[in-house]
């Protein structure tokens, strides 16, 4: 009985240590791309979308590379970067027809990766004062290198206020989560833990 309490605890000692040499330090750095009828823009840090072809600006800013500790399962509050939207904005500007932004997270540790969440682009921009614009993504979050990536709650739409609002930024949560590989080691530790257990019972 002793034996076996001392390899549980073993196991679970391995287990931990696995997953928490993982869940060290992650980096990651978003940009972002507009397309669609309404504009079309290079993928980048500004993105930009010249609205209608009518020289008024909206423009999307990713955040910069980032090195937090990342805890298990622990999820963790973070900025994917920012909606700005230029004044002047002549009246009146709608986004018709399928436009699209995409949200690209490039992450760089603890394994370098790209993913992105896509959403529709609609609204109307009322002459530099008012603006219902609202970015709605197709997918709620996506997962690289064991590192989920999440629009955090309430944040499902993002509304782009008129340009006095300032920026409109969308936030998220980071969960690390393990890699299958911790996953079967701690799996291959318990079924051994069974295998001795039950010889022991059989002697």
């Amino acid at each position: 009985m002793k034996l076996t309490k001392q390899l549980i605890a073993a196991v679970v000692a391995l287990a931990v240590a696995s997953v928490s040499a993982e869940a060290q330090v992650f980096s990651f750095y978003t940009t972002g791309g507009f397309t669609g009828a309404s504009c079309t823009s290079l993928v980048g840090s500004p993105a930009v979308c010249d609205i209608n072809g009518s020289g008024s600006t909206l423009t999307f800013t990713g955040v910069g590379s980032l090195a937090t500790p990342l805890a298990l399962f622990a999820p963790t509050a973070s900025q994917f970067g920012s909606f700005r939207l230029a004044a002047g904005v002549s009246l009146p500007q709608s986004f018709s027809g399928p436009t699209t932004f995409t949200l690209y997270i490039n992450q760089v540790a603890p394994t370098a990766g790209t993913s992105s969440i896509a959403g529709s682009l609609t609204g109307t921009l009322t002459s530099g004062i008012q603006s219902d614009v609202i970015w709605t993504p197709g997918t709620g979050s996506v997962v690289i290198g064991g590192v989920r990536y999440s629009l955090s709650a309430g944040s499902s739409e993002i509304t782009i206020g008129a340009p006095s609002a300032g920026a409109s930024t969308i936030e998220g949560r980071i969960r690390y989560v393990p890699e299958p590989a911790s996953f079967a080691l701690v799996s291959a530790g318990l079924a051994g833990l069974a295998v001795v257990a039950r010889r022991r019972r059989s002697a």
